[in-house]
């Protein structure tokens, strides 16, 4: 992979920022798609963020998502924090490129019905 230097924040003097970038990037290397779920709430908030119950996400940036497609220096912490693969990113990785060590007993399951504001399902 070649990154191009000038992208670079001359601020930036333990380089957090881009390796934050190059870790994303070489998630897309790995197959890795984009992430939103916490990213999003962390950027934008609104009504989409909220839990099941209805209470607003709170969201710190340690959060954020390697997968993320954005990147926000200025947001403390957040350029750091996307340098480290967040869990999804693993469980994705391991669905990928599973062990076949790994027994598919240990992944989990998801289960509930999805409502609108109505409380019309689907």
């Amino acid at each position: 992979m070649i990154f191009n230097g000038a992208t670079v924040d001359p601020a930036d003097t333990e380089g957090e920022s881009f390796s934050g970038v190059f870790t994303h990037e070489l998630g897309h290397l790995l197959n890795l798609g984009h992430t939103v779920v916490n990213g999003q709430a962390l950027f934008f908030g609104g009504s989409d963020a909220m839990t099941p119950d209805g209470q607003p996400m709170l969201v710190e940036p340690e959060d954020v998502e390697t997968m993320y497609p954005f990147l926000d220096p200025a947001l403390e912490g957040t350029a750091r924090w996307q340098a480290v693969p967040h869990r999804d990113d693993v469980a994705m990785l391991s669905t990928l490129y599973p062990n076949s060590d790994l027994p598919l007993t240990a992944f989990g399951s998801i289960r509930g019905r999805l409502v609108d504001s109505k409380g019309v399902g689907y």
